[in-house]
C-alpha cells in the first residue's frame, strides 16, 4: 500500500524491518544488555512484591502469555533493568521476558533468532517513544515504556513466530491501537503500576498472535495525526521516516549500577566521587543541593524515601543518604522500610533538589545533576553528565558480574546471569538455560 504521491506508509517500513532485519553476531555489549535483563528479572523475582505479583498474574492467566507478562512486570519493578535515556524507555523489560517465555513454551530458537526478536522489539519501542516526544513525556505524567509496550511486545513475538512483513504490519497496527495514554501515578506499598505494565505487554503479544491468525488492523495508524492524538508532549514525527540504515538507538541504552531511578544516578555518582576525592566525611556534610533539569526535579523529591519501596529508589535525598551512610544498601532490590533508620532520615533532610536551568541543554540525551556539598566550612561543586553504565563508560562483562555479585544473594541467580552472557553465541548455554528455567 502506498500513500498519495507513491510514498510508503511508515508502518509498512517498520514492519518490513521488524520481520526481515538481520545482523552480524551479537556484540559484546548486546550480550551484556541481555544478561543485565536476566539479572533484573532474578532480582525482582526475589522481592516480596515480585513474588506476590507473579503469583497473582499467573493465577488469573496460567498460559505462557501470563508468565511473560508477570516476568516483564517483575523485571521492571526491580528498578535495576536497562534504560534508554533520550526516550525514557526500559527496553529489556518490554522484550526479553516474552522471548524467554515463548522459548519455554514453544521450544528455544537459535541464539541469533533470539537476539533479532529482542532487538527489533526494542528498537521499534525506542523510536516510537522518541516520535511521541521522548523523555519529555515524563513531565506530562506519561510513562513512555507503558505507552510503547504493546508495540515492542508485538514486534518481538511476531519475529519469533516468523510473521511475514504483511502480517507483521497488522500485528504492529493492532498493537498501536492497544497503546494506553497515561497510567496516572498509582503509588503506595501496593501500587497497581506493575499490573498495568504486565497488561500492556500481554496485549501486544496477543496482537501478534491475532495477526498470525489473519486479524487485521489499521495500517495507516502510525502517522503525525496519530502522534498528536497520543502525545501531550511535542511529537517528533521525523522519527517515523528515519531510515533503517541509521545507527540503532538501542545501542545507546544505559545499564544501572545501583537500584535507583535513572534520574538519580548522576547525583549518586557525583557524591560517590566527592567522598572519594575530597577531605571530608559524611558526618561533615551540613547541606547538599542537587540541581537537575526541570523534567525530573519534582519527581526526585516528591515523597520521602521511606514512604514505599518505589519511593526509596526515586527520592534523591534518601538515595544520597544511603550513598553517604549505607552505600551497600544502594544495591538492595528488596527494601524493608517498616522502621526507617533515624540517621538516614536526618541526613536526607540536609538534601534539597532544585531546577537548574543551565542543565536543560544536556537533557534528554544525558540526565545530569549538579551537586553542591557544604562540608567543613567549604562548598564543593561537581557537574555530572553521565554515570557508570552509560554508553560513555567502559561497562562490560566484569562490571556486570560485579553488579550481580552485589545484588543477587543466591548463587544460582548469579550463575544464571553468567549463563545469559552466552545465550546468543553458545547453543549449549541456550539449551541449558531453558532446562533450568525457574528463577
Amino acid at each position: 500500500m502506498a500513500l498519495p504521491g507513491g510514498t510508503t506508509p511508515p508502518l509498512a517500513a517498520w514492519a518490513d524491518w521488524a520481520a526481515t532485519a538481520q545482523s552480524a553476531s551479537a556484540t559484546s555489549y548486546e550480550r551484556v544488555l541481555l544478561a543485565d535483563g536476566v539479572l533484573a528479572l532474578q532480582a525482582g523475582a526475589r522481592t516480596v512484591e515480585g513474588r506476590h505479583l507473579r503469583t497473582w498474574i499467573c493465577k488469573h492467566d496460567p498460559t505462557w502469555l501470563g508468565q511473560a507478562a508477570a516476568d516483564a512486570a517483575v523485571m521492571r519493578l526491580s528498578e535495576v533493568d536497562p534504560i534508554h535515556r533520550a526516550s525514557a524507555v526500559t527496553p529489556a523489560a518490554l522484550t526479553l521476558p516474552l522471548a524467554l517465555a515463548h522459548g519455554r513454551h514453544h521450544g528455544p530458537v537459535t541464539g541469533a533468532a533470539l537476539m533479532h526478536a529482542i532487538l527489533v522489539g526494542q528498537e521499534l519501542a525506542i523510536r516510537l517513544a522518541l516520535a511521541l516526544g521522548g523523555a519529555s513525556q515524563l513531565m506530562h505524567g506519561v510513562w513512555p515504556s507503558y505507552v510503547v509496550a504493546p508495540l515492542a511486545a508485538a514486534a518481538t513475538v511476531g519475529r519469533l513466530r516468523g510473521l511475514t512483513p504483511q502480517r507483521m504490519q497488522h500485528a504492529l497496527a493492532l498493537a498501536l491501537a492497544s497503546a494506553a495514554r497515561q497510567p496516572g501515578r498509582p503509588l503506595g506499598h501496593r501500587t497497581g503500576r506493575w499490573m498495568l505494565f504486565a497488561q500492556a505487554i500481554r496485549a501486544g503479544a496477543w496482537c501478534a498472535l491475532a495477526a498470525e491468525e489473519g486479524l487485521e488492523g489499521d495500517v495507516t495508524l502510525l502517522s503525525e495525526a496519530w502522534l498528536r492524538s497520543m502525545a501531550p508532549a511535542t511529537p517528533q514525527a521525523a522519527w517515523l521516516s528515519l531510515g533503517w540504515d541509521a545507527p540503532l538507538e538501542v545501542t545507546q541504552t544505559s545499564i544501572k549500577p545501583h537500584c535507583s531511578a535513572k534520574q538519580g544516578l548522576s547525583a549518586i555518582h557525583g557524591l560517590q566521587q566527592m567522598l572519594a576525592q575530597h577531605d571530608f566525611s559524611p558526618q561533615d556534610v551540613t547541606q547538599v543541593e542537587v540541581g537537575v533539569p526541570q523534567a525530573y526535579a519534582a519527581m526526585l523529591d516528591r515523597e520521602p524515601g521511606w514512604a514505599s519501596r518505589l519511593a526509596s529508589m526515586v527520592s534523591a535525598p534518601w538515595q544520597l543518604a544511603l550513598t553517604a551512610l549505607a552505600p551497600a544498601d544502594l544495591d538492595l532490590v528488596e527494601r524493608d522500610l517498616s522502621t526507617p533508620d533515624a540517621a538516614l532520615k536526618a541526613w536526607s533532610a540536609r538534601v534539597t533538589v532544585y531546577h537548574d536551568a543551565s542543565l536543560e541543554t544536556y537533557y534528554p540525551a544525558q540526565w545530569p545533576a549538579r551537586l553542591r556539598v557544604h562540608a567543613g566550612g567549604r562548598v564543593h561543586e561537581q557537574l555530572v553528565l553521565d554515570s557508570p553504565g552509560d554508553p560513555s563508560f567502559d561497562w562490560g562483562e566484569a562490571q556486570l558480574l560485579d553488579k550481580a555479585a552485589r545484588m543477587l544473594q543466591h548463587p544460582p541467580d548469579r550463575a544464571r546471569v553468567q549463563q545469559a552472557l552466552r545465550l546468543p553465541i553458545d547453543p549449549q548455554a541456550l539449551s541449558d538455560f531453558y532446562t533450568h528455567q525457574e528463577t
